[in-house]
């Protein structure tokens, strides 16, 4: 090969890293609901929690599918190309028990959202790949809860873990629609 060709090939390939480094990268979101909590209400009132009324306004994960062509139904937020799609927001509360085995981390995650309730702050909880549970309107007696899911935590919209740091969201839509639902009584 000619020194020449050699340069060129250099050069392409540096390009082509480059482009590869720069290039935006995009992460699925694996949240299964995002909400402004109102109040929590823990059962057993007494003892340890074994299942949970989330209070507030949500939007659910829709369940993808594998070649991500399912509808993007009116109302709703994210991008059916990738699968990262969210129901429209509803008003009223999630009921849910904990999955056998793993009451602690359960406990811990609604003493954190009991911690948020009554405030503005956008939350995201439970796995898009689990979830399963369904806004249930207020005024619906609590009746067989759904399964409560575990992901990563609650994951707080508009702000970088616990830097201080401001994150962009690829949601505005949502959050808009989240904090519109919750000042409405």
């Amino acid at each position: 090969m000619t020194r020449s060709k050699v340069t060129s090939l250099c050069t392409f390939l540096t390009l082509a890293a480059l482009l590869i480094v720069v290039a935006p990268l995009r992460a699925s979101d694996p949240v299964g609901a995002y909400a402004i909590v109102d109040k929590i209400v823990l059962e057993p009132a007494t003892g340890p929690a074994m299942a949970v009324q989330i209070h507030g306004v949500f939007s659910i994960a829709i369940r993808r599918n594998p070649d991500f062509t399912q509808p993007f139904p009116a109302g709703s937020y994210g991008t059916p190309g990738t699968g990262d799609v969210y129901a429209a927001v509803k008003k009223g509360y999630v009921y849910a028990m904990c999955p056998r085995g793993k009451e602690t981390l359960c406990r811990n995650e609604w003493t954190d959202l009991q911690a948020l309730a009554g405030k503005p702050d956008v939350i995201g909880f439970g796995s898009r790949w689990e979830m399963s549970v369904r806004v249930r309107p207020a005024t619906e007696k609590p009746e067989n809860p759904d399964v409560y899911s575990l992901n990563v935590g609650l994951v707080k919209m508009g702000q970088y873990g616990n830097t201080g740091m401001q994150n962009r969201s690829q949601y505005p839509d949502m959050i808009a629609a989240l904090q519109a639902a919750s000042r409405s009584k």
